[in-house]
């Protein structure tokens, strides 16, 4: 009888250990699943990888931003806390700036409905990404975030008269969509401002 009460006592502790193994082993495979979910998107935007309408990032086309799902979505440009004007190449407007190295603080703008989108951001030549160096892709010609309070600092050269902004979005493990691009553009005093600044510096070198 002592003998049963053990044999008993064994198999219901070799089953307890095998349902806490399978719980454990469940809790594993959610944990990776939303690492992959919060990391995909960014790991799978390769710098060969075009972020334009037609290319595929997982195994999805790339969704343009005429036919977003949640037209809503947009960049927002943020300059010491404050909100410029969202312009886009669709419209007249553009976001001006003036001089060398003037940053910007870029958001992605959303309903409440996405609360935790992933978003990926690209930038053309005249400016780069800076900041965290984790969050910084393609030498700086890309960055990521995600959520509402995510941003990414935009740094503008001076090198160029205009400089174009837009990202991709997407939450788990949906096709990426586009924004519309934010436009940024020299403002035209600040050519006088940059010449008048040269040439005080060669008068100031001649009189050395």
């Amino acid at each position: 009888l002592f003998g049963c009460h053990m044999a008993s006592a064994c198999c219901n502790t070799n089953t307890i250990h095998r349902r806490l193994l399978s719980l454990y082993t469940v809790f594993l495979i959610a944990i990776s699943s939303n690492i992959q979910v919060a990391n995909g998107f960014a790991a799978w935007l390769k710098c060969w990888i075009y972020l334009e309408e037609g290319d595929v990032i997982m195994n999805h086309k790339i969704v343009p931003a005429h036919q977003s799902r949640e037209p809503e979505v947009k960049l927002e440009a943020y300059q010491h806390g404050i909100l410029k004007s969202a312009g886009t190449l669709d419209s007249d407007e553009f976001i001006p700036f003036s001089g060398n190295d003037q940053t910007f603080q870029i958001r992605l703008s959303t309903p409440p409905s996405l609360v935790d989108a992933q978003f990926v951001v690209e930038t053309t030549d005249g400016a780069t990404f800076v900041g965290n160096t984790k969050t910084l892709l393609c030498g700086g010609k890309r960055a990521y975030a995600r959520g509402r309070q995510g941003q990414v600092i935009l740094n503008i050269s001076g090198e160029t008269d205009q400089v174009e902004v837009w990202a991709g979005w997407a939450t788990e493990h949906e096709a990426v969509t586009l924004t519309e691009r934010l436009a940024f553009r020299r403002r035209e005093d600040s050519h006088d401002d940059d010449s008048a600044t040269k040439n005080e510096e060669t008068k100031s070198d001649g009189e050395l």
